[in-house]
């Protein structure tokens, strides 16, 4: 695989990645494939190889890599990192990536979902609220089986809240809805192949 021409050289990619303390981790990689054999993601999908994708970065191919597909098509179950002779952790590598890619206005659709799920949880205190049918069903059972109604306590949604506000998280994500989506490139490989 050859190196990114000059004009699609992104100069702060690197030193962003080494930043997170990563790169260091990442030249340890022999390319085994041990990481992309037990992959769910690599399993379900032609695209996704996450050897390719630590290659990717230390060759320096940032634009390839931020606006495609494949860092999205990861589900962070951390097997590649568990099953990794020498530590590498592809999955902190993807979630790098895929901050960086939102910060260059890659992959908001993906980012929706996530951006769903931490808006309920910090409204209510839960990933998943139910509709109001359902949850008079849920007092009924609760009710039938003498346990005490699912509220959550006001104490623990208001630490939740505080940890959201402290962390920037609530901003961020805030963020998301003003960040132009631009069009990702599909399947910039084809194949689990490391060629």
């Amino acid at each position: 695989m050859q190196k990114e021409r000059g004009q699609e050289w992104i100069s702060d990619f690197y030193e962003k990645l080494e930043a997170t303390g990563l790169v260091k981790d990442l030249e340890k990689c022999m390319a085994c494939g041990k990481c992309v054999g037990g992959c769910p993601a690599a399993a379900l999908t032609e695209t996704y190889n996450s050897r390719r994708i630590i290659r990717d970065v230390l060759f320096g191919n940032a634009a390839r890599l931020l606006s495609g597909e494949e860092i999205w098509q990861c589900f962070w179950c951390k097997t590649c990192y568990v099953s990794c002779p020498h530590d590498v952790d592809p999955a902190m590598l993807i979630l790098a990536l895929r901050f960086q890619a939102l910060a260059r206005g890659y992959g908001a659709r993906y980012a929706a979902g996530f951006k769903r799920f931490a808006e309920r949880l910090y409204q209510y205190g839960l990933s998943f609220v139910p509709g109001e049918k359902r949850m008079e069903r849920i007092r009924e059972g609760r009710e039938k089986l003498d346990l005490p109604p699912l509220v959550l306590e006001e104490k623990a949604l208001e630490e939740l809240r505080v940890i959201f506000e402290a962390t920037g998280a609530k901003e961020w994500i805030s963020g998301l809805d003003a960040r132009e989506d631009r069009p990702l490139e599909l399947a910039y490989a084809k194949g689990r192949t490391a060629g």
